[in-house]
């Protein structure tokens, strides 16, 4: 679909249970404010429903971001999965309803990955009658378990059975921890997007022995890492460099979402092949005024480069990206070394709290680095006002000069 703006409100941001209308009067607030196409709450295809109401269970514990005392960040979806999906009936009247008072904003549908193929169709057929603008098949949450032997997984069977009952764009929001290179290998045509990527497997304890285990049934035994900040950002950055040349391949276009919060950081999403840029944590965070806030602040880099449009902007930054892996030799020949004569032992050089575990300092004082735990980052080098640190001589280099 063509974007007035890049930047989406995403599924399931929606976390508070009132009325119908406030539901549709939340969504035209952010298109009014801006949002390139609003993403609803998921349909669960089991859960039919008669209220009109969505009863949505939210347990939004804060965190601190570390911007400031007055700075919190809440993760939305922190309790089970199932109740914060709607229901079925509910989602229909809910799409046809911001259909209709959001005309000029695409809305799309989206649907969870709960309950049997034939289940997921049905919804996604119904979906379609609404007159909504395009679908999203929620594929990512690792927290959704599906029983029995009918139970719904991601196939090129599936999707073509979709495909066939659907002729709206359709975008597959794949769980990152998962490999569906394979699925997407072998597409041809079943959908037109991709959307990566949304909940990672920190959301989930490491003792889990069984497929139908809750996280949420021991909540205070595990970490939330889940909450969308810096971390999220990191690895919906990787996920989205990751998957460039295979959606490339398959025509497809990428949403990224996950930890993005600030305009900068969605031009960023943008400069590393992103056709858009999902927001949720910001619009619990900040408001729906961000939407404003990141398309003023995009167009103003547009003119600060010269560039006549966004996707002048797509992908400008994958040339100058390196993976660990691409680096890595290259750091390990780059270990450092005190050099006594300069060093004046005033432990500049602990960078980031004393958090680098190759430098330590006798009980001289002296500083020394270990060169087995060194990664060769080379900030210690920066952070020296006394340039006593420099690279390491390896010994092949040294007999070389000999």
């Amino acid at each position: 679909m063509e974007l007035e703006s890049p930047y989406i409100i995403a599924s399931l941001t929606l976390v508070s249970s009132v009325s119908l209308a406030k539901h549709t009067e939340y969504y035209k607030r952010a298109s009014n404010m801006g949002a390139g196409a609003i993403i609803l709450p998921s349909l669960n295809p089991k859960a039919v429903g008669s209220s009109e109401r969505n009863q949505t269970i939210a347990d939004c514990l804060t965190f601190d971001t570390g911007l400031s005392p007055s700075h919190k960040m809440g993760f939305a979806v922190l309790g089970p999965t199932e109740p914060n999906v709607v229901s079925l009936n509910y989602g229909i009247n809910l799409a046809q309803c911001v259909k209709k008072a959001c005309d000029t904003t695409p809305v799309i549908g989206s649907v969870a990955n709960i309950g049997t193929n034939r289940e997921i169709i049905n919804a996604v057929q119904k979906l379609c009658h609404t007159g909504i603008d395009a679908i999203e098949l929620n594929f990512s949450c690792p927290n959704v378990v599906t029983k029995g032997k009918n139970a719904s997984g991601l196939t090129i069977k599936l999707l073509r059975k979709i495909r066939r009952i659907c002729d709206l764009p359709i975008s597959l929001k794949i769980t990152p921890y998962q490999d569906y290179s394979k699925v997407i290998s072998n597409l041809n045509g079943e959908i037109d997007g991709l959307t990566l990527s949304n909940a990672y497997i920190g959301l989930i304890p490491p003792d889990i022995d069984r497929l139908d285990y809750s996280p949420f049934n021991r909540r205070k035994e595990w970490a939330p890492s889940g909450v969308y900040g810096p971390f999220e950002r990191m690895l919906t950055f990787k996920h989205l460099y990751d998957y460039q040349q295979l959606a490339a391949e398959k025509g497809l276009s990428i949403a990224c979402v996950g930890g993005i919060v600030a305009p900068e950081e969605g031009i960023q999403a943008i400069m590393l092949g992103a056709d858009a840029v999902q927001l949720s944590s910001a619009v619990l965070w900040k408001g729906m005024g961000i939407f404003k806030e990141f398309n003023s602040t995009l167009q103003e880099y547009l003119a600060m480069r010269n560039l006549n449009s966004i996707k002048s902007l797509k992908g400008v930054a994958l040339a100058q990206v390196k993976t660990c892996a691409d680096a890595l030799e290259e750091l390990e020949n780059k270990k450092m070394q005190i050099n006594n004569e300069k060093c004046r032992k005033c432990r500049e050089c602990f960078c980031c709290n004393r958090l680098c575990l190759a430098i330590s300092q006798k009980e001289d004082k002296s500083v020394t680095i270990d060169e087995d735990l060194c990664s060769g980052c080379q900030m210690c080098r920066k952070l020296c006002p006394n340039s006593a640190i420099e690279e390491k001589v390896a010994v092949e280099k040294a007999v070389a000069v000999l």
